[in-house]
């Protein structure tokens, strides 16, 4: 029984710390598109200066180089983008996974992880959900069990 126990507890860990991890997750997607939306404006600029002074024939190679790098690096950090988005997606599809058969869990949850900015406890969930705050705790036990099937089943 302790052995089950152990295990079922090292479970619901790893499940917390996924759904953990999906707040910072998106704390790091918004800044990553934040810097991307401005070097996107700023490769906009620097490409029509560049245009401008070849036309002129005063540019040099070394900035249309520059641009060139820039452009990359651009592609680069949208990739990262792309990966954390995916990340995100699946914890979202773990947690939408339970509506049908365990919605109230899966609001425990929802409420509980996905929020990207703050943590309520269970007490302010309780509050929020008119469920009693022991509702709460073990409603997100349950979830907890419920995600952790679905990560060691793949």
């Amino acid at each position: 029984m302790a052995k089950s126990a152990t295990l079922q507890a090292e479970r619901r860990e790893e499940a917390r710390r996924k759904l953990v991890c999906y707040r910072a997750k998106c704390c790091i997607l918004d800044k990553m598109l934040t810097i991307i939306e401005n070097a996107e404006s700023r490769l906009v600029s620097i490409t029509a200066q560049y245009e401008e002074t070849t036309s002129s024939g005063t540019a040099r190679d070394t900035m249309g180089d520059q641009i060139i790098m820039l452009n990359d690096e651009v592609g680069r950090m949208s990739g990262i983008c792309a990966d954390l988005g995916a990340a995100l997606d699946e914890v979202l599809d773990l947690i939408n996974g339970l509506l049908p058969d365990h919605p109230n869990a899966a609001l425990v949850l929802s409420k509980r992880y996905l929020e990207p900015n703050f943590e309520p406890t269970f007490a302010e969930i309780a509050v929020e959900t008119g469920y009693s705050e022991d509702r709460v705790r073990h409603l997100h036990l349950e979830g907890l069990d419920l995600i952790a099937e679905k990560i060691f089943a793949e």
